[in-house]
């Protein structure tokens, strides 16, 4: 009887997590989000995208500019930078949807 199942591989795996990005939801106080920019940064691929939401917007500036990085619209006030993507509400939830993951940092 033949298998209805491929056998799950490293290559295999490698393509779905690159076929796969990841949005992050950057949400951390000021003197945290630097530590949780360090662990983003340990888990960031080249086609995963940034949400910086609250304080952690005031970091922005230490985001590599190759990233998909965005703010909400009622946040952009803090923004210290010329910034990153400006999205609304409907917008922050169409991103949300276009992700397979998405991964809360606190």
């Amino acid at each position: 009887m033949p298998h209805l199942f491929t056998p799950l591989t490293k290559s295999f795996i490698g393509n779905l997590a690159m076929q796969n990005p990841t949005l992050f939801l950057i949400q951390s106080n000021y003197a945290n989000t630097e530590k949780q920019l360090q662990r983003l940064s340990a888990l960031l691929q080249a086609d995963d995208a940034i949400v910086l939401m609250g304080e952690a917007i005031l970091h922005a500036h230490r985001i590599q500019t190759t990233y998909k990085v965005y703010v909400l619209d009622s946040e952009k006030q803090l923004l210290t930078i010329q910034t990153p993507h400006v999205i609304d509400y409907p917008s922050f939830a169409d991103l949300i949807l276009q992700y397979a993951k998405v991964v809360r940092i606190a």
